[in-house]
């Protein structure tokens, strides 16, 4: 019970610049209430999301009554890889030559590195200082990207770990807002509610929804310090979809689902089966990957895995046969 205090203590303190007394005394009450970590963690999703609705309710009162606007969604399809392309790890450069092959005739991709950024959006620099200090993640930073990019462009953003199996849809931008999920939203109890998924999001130009999210996520860091959670973008784009009936209308809607989005990167490292390969991609065009895990192209006994597949099925031009 000490050690615990302790620890709740230091964060406490890390939190009495940024956070409301009610966020604190309510993060605290739960710790010493739930010793089991799963309660403890879905009390604290219901505490967090309170403190977004509070601190920003003057943003989601402006965006409250704004309604969806029925446009094609003009924009590009947006990658981002802060280093260059030169600088990408194998698998990510597996899944950007993927994507331009995979992408609509005609519909540009836009790959966003650090000396081009400007030439799509002005990022304030408030928060440019942020990331340089390192009080903003290279992740963190291109979640603020991906709101800012569709509320003023719309198009799809589309995460660099993201390989996409089949030829990627035109119908999708004919829809104002467009995001995937992966299992039953109505039985989900994570943040999001499995009602999208932050790595894949599209939406027309000034949708209510992402100018709503990035006019929150501008001000939050522009007067805080304090990560609240590594998945604040979810607790924002929740706290919109809670307090926006249009949003929520609109999200409810057009969520495409992709029920093996997560599978084959726990298959990687398994021998390569192509009906199963087949089964997976005929329900499902999307596939997030990692590059930040060990895979092999062999297994043990010299057979090819899901991982080797993705390599030597393409060609030099980034061809892919399957």
């Amino acid at each position: 019970m000490i050690n615990r205090l302790i620890g709740i203590i230091k964060v406490m303190l890390n939190m009495l610049r940024d956070m409301d007394w009610e966020y604190i005394f309510s993060y605290c009450f739960l710790r010493l209430k739930h010793k089991r970590k799963e309660d403890r963690n879905r009390a604290l999703r219901h505490s967090k999301l309170a403190f977004i609705e509070r601190r920003f309710a003057h943003i989601l009162r402006k965006y409250r009554g704004q309604e969806f606007k029925s446009a094609a969604n003009n924009g590009p399809i947006w990658v981002c890889w802060l280093q260059g392309e030169n600088s990408m790890p194998p698998i990510v450069k597996l899944c950007y030559e993927r994507l331009k092959k995979m992408s609509p005739p005609g519909r540009k991709v836009v790959l966003l590195h650090q000396q081009n950024l400007s030439d799509y959006v002005q990022i304030p620099e408030y928060i440019i200082q942020k990331l340089n200090r390192g009080l903003i993640s290279k992740t963190h930073f291109s979640d603020i990207l991906r709101f800012a990019l569709l509320a003023e462009h719309g198009g799809v953003w589309i995460d660099s770990t993201i390989y996409t199996y089949n030829p990627i849809s035109e119908s999708i931008f004919n829809q104002e807002y467009y995001s995937i999920r992966e299992d039953n939203y109505e039985e989900y109890i994570g943040v999001n509610r499995c009602l999208w998924k932050c790595f894949l999001l599209g939406a027309a130009k000034n949708s209510p929804w992402f100018c709503c999210a990035r006019d929150i996520i501008y001000e939050y860091w522009k007067d805080m310090n304090y990560f609240i959670d590594y998945l604040l973008v979810d607790y924002i784009l929740l706290s919109i979809y809670d307090c926006c009936d249009s949003v929520r209308n609109k999200v409810s809607q057009d969520v495409e689902y992709a029920p093996y989005v997560l599978e084959l990167e726990k298959l990687l490292n398994a021998p390569y089966d192509a009906h199963q390969m087949q089964q997976m991609s005929d329900a499902c065009n999307w596939f997030k990957l990692s590059y930040k895990l060990t895979f092999n192209e062999y297994t043990e006994d010299k057979r090819l895995t899901y991982y080797g597949w993705l390599f030597q099925s393409m060609v030099e031009k980034g061809k892919h046969t399957t």
